[in-house]
């Protein structure tokens, strides 16, 4: 699947977009927009966040993960796809910056 393709399809509804970098990268580069911020760290500490994020994912979506260059995007989509949920791991941010997609501003919390 193309950045192109996942935006266009996160503009339908049809999948969650997860960034899984750390707030440091997202306050330096932005993160792509519609894309919802769950760190892959918070999946590894299996935090209450971790926990509620997993349960708020509807069955009809495919989440579609991304990180710097794929590879913790790639370890949060095996573990979720462990659960039965349907995954597709993007790759690096720089699949969608590179498409010229658009990106969101973000500040440090």
């Amino acid at each position: 699947m193309t950045a192109k393709e996942v935006h266009e399809l996160v503009k339908q509804g049809k999948v969650l977009l997860v960034d899984c970098r750390e707030e440091p990268e997202l306050v330096e580069s932005g993160t792509a927009e519609g894309a919802v911020w769950m760190p892959l760290s918070a999946m590894i500490d299996d935090t209450d966040e971790w926990r509620a994020f997993k349960r708020s994912i509807p069955d009809d979506k495919t989440v579609v993960a991304y990180c710097k260059l794929g590879g913790r995007s790639g370890r949060m989509c095996e573990f979720l796809a462990c659960d039965g949920i349907k995954v597709v791991n993007l790759g690096g941010f720089s699949e969608w910056t590179s498409a010229g997609l658009p990106v969101r501003k973000v500040s440090k919390k």
